[in-house]
């Protein structure tokens, strides 16, 4: 039998594997439209690579930390390694107009991030929640229950 506590271990190794695959993901993508951008300068510039790099992280961190809400402590900050080893790589940073599509991508990141947590927070289903669910639905649409009851062939309205 599972404990609670190996279950969260799960989820929380099974988060982080999917950080550093988002991470690599996210360089290659990064890395496929600076390329093209490069072949054609007027079409993309790295500024909106490093825009699209921004958002697709922070689509990432939703559904990761969607899925295991615990996890919104580390998994922003794995993601965003690319990111921030790109401050320290690059020696006139703040200088330059790069930081401003990598500190929107952090933020959108970590806002993405809390987002998921609260949303990952509401999926948590008890008994006592599947009851007051199944209250509102044959409440408030008791058509639908008595619809779909008669596709099973049955005529009980409740859930």
């Amino acid at each position: 039998m599972k404990t609670p506590t190996n279950n969260s271990v799960i989820t929380g190794v099974q988060s982080l594997g999917w950080a550093f695959i988002a991470l690599i993901e996210g360089v290659i993508l990064y890395g496929w439209v600076v390329v093209e951008g490069l072949v054609e300068p007027e079409v993309i510039s790295g500024s909106t690579g490093l825009f699209l790099y921004g958002i697709v992280n922070a689509i990432c961190c939703f559904f990761i930390v969607f899925y295991c809400p615990r996890s919104v402590w580390f998994v922003p900050f794995i993601i965003n390694t690319f990111l921030i080893a790109l401050t320290f790589w690059e020696p006139h940073f703040w200088n330059t107009s790069l930081w401003v599509p990598v500190c929107s991508g952090w933020a959108l990141c970590i806002v993405s991030s809390i987002a998921g947590a609260l949303a990952g927070d509401k999926t948590t289903i008890s008994p006592h929640r599947l009851e007051r669910i199944g209250f509102i639905v044959t409440h408030y649409f008791p058509r639908t229950i008595s619809f779909i009851s008669h596709q099973k062939g049955t005529t009980d309205r409740s859930l």
